[in-house]
């Protein structure tokens, strides 16, 4: 990778869980001084995702789950963007800082609630700071990358309730982490603000134009989406098939980017086609009318 870029590259590892905001920037200071001269992108990408229900579980390991996932999914990764953004700014020149979120941070499904919560807060935290860093040089990005092939993702499937680990297997392929780091990077490069790699999150995900006939054709898809989401969640909830379940096994597949369409039932095709003119007539529109709306 440093080689590709011609750039120097370090890699920190660290619990991040009980971190402060001045600890990452004292990191940051010391990664400059050690033969950076300066850090010009920094990607917060700690994480930990344990699939627990609601009902059926105790309520300590509830609070133990929050706790972790919450001071390591959320608190981490805010504290580690906020101190990036502060010394990328103090020197006037700026960078880019890029959180690695979820497709859990769009879309979720049983068994991740509290892991969803936490993942929905980077899309809220870059709602609200994305603007104000952009006024000091900085550039901020949330990837929302579905299932990685990672030795934690083998143990966290491993502990997944039944019903999670069916939704799972059926909506979303699992990614090498050198192809999802490809697509963050490419992201980060075009300054993308919402980066994602599979179907269902890039559907969701806000693409505004400027252009108000495609936005609002855009959000009706979105909407569609989510309503079909929250059947097809429905009916792969339930203990026993039903007929539905059965047209959800044919339609899940709709969900994952990767999945070849011709091996799905055949309007699948047609909804690929769809998705397919709305974004090329979004990115035309976006061509003609630059207009940058969060």
């Amino acid at each position: 990778m440093e080689r590709r870029l011609g750039a120097k590259i370090q890699h920190l590892a660290m619990d991040v869980s009980a971190m402060r905001s001045a600890h990452f920037a004292e990191l940051l200071g010391e990664a400059a001084s050690e033969g950076f001269g300066r850090v010009d992108v920094v990607v917060c990408n700690a994480g930990t995702g344990v699939a627990k229900l609601l009902v059926g579980t105790s309520l300590e390991q509830i609070d133990e789950l929050m706790d972790a996932q919450i001071s390591t999914n959320l608190l981490g990764s805010l504290r580690c963007a906020t101190a990036a953004a502060q010394v990328m700014a103090s020197d006037g020149q700026g960078g880019r800082v890029a959180i690695v979120s979820s497709a859990a941070g769009l879309i979720s499904l049983p068994g991740y609630a509290v892991y969803s919560a936490t993942k929905f807060g980077h899309r809220g935290f870059l709602a609200g700071a994305g603007h104000e860093l952009e006024q000091h040089g900085v550039h901020l990005s949330v990837y929302y990358p579905g299932s990685i092939a990672t030795p934690g993702f083998e143990h966290e499937k491993q502990l997944m309730p039944t019903v999670t680990a069916r939704i799972e297997s059926s909506c979303s392929d699992v990614s090498k982490p050198e192809d999802a780091a490809a697509v963050l990077l490419a992201g980060i490069e075009r300054g993308t603000k919402e980066i994602t790699n599979e179907l269902l999150p890039s559907l969701v995900v806000d693409f505004p134009t400027g252009f108000t006939p495609l936005d609002a054709c855009v959000a009706a898809v979105v909407q569609i989406v989510r309503a079909g989401w929250s059947i097809y969640l429905r009916a792969m909830s339930r203990q026993r098939p039903s007929l539905s379940e059965i047209w959800c096994w044919w339609w899940g597949p709709v969900f994952c980017f990767n999945r070849p369409v011709d091996a799905v039932f055949p309007p699948c095709s047609f909804f690929f086609f769809f998705r397919r003119c709305v974004f090329a007539l979004c990115g035309a529109a976006q061509l003609l009318f630059p207009v940058q709306v969060l």
